[in-house]
């Protein structure tokens, strides 16, 4: 979760409004780390991040909209 606020306020500061993430849906209990680096969709929900239509079962689309900071350059 730190990761992602944190990304999220990277993406605002830089002024994006938008960030997207494909985590996996996880179908074993426990799961080898080479298969989770992107993160789980749970994690993605809990941060407030929204699903996108996909066609794969085992990865997921998710956005999450963010509102741009300006600032001097």
């Amino acid at each position: 979760m730190a990761l992602l606020k944190a990304a999220s306020e990277y993406v605002s500061f830089q002024g994006g409004n938008l960030i997207e993430g494909y985590p996996i849906v996880p179908k074993m209990k426990i799961m080898p780390d080479v298969f989770g680096w992107t993160g789980v969709v749970n994690t993605f929900d809990r941060a407030g991040f929204t699903a996108c239509p996909t066609t794969s079962r085992s990865r997921k689309i998710v956005r999450l909209a963010v509102r741009p900071l300006k600032r001097d350059r």
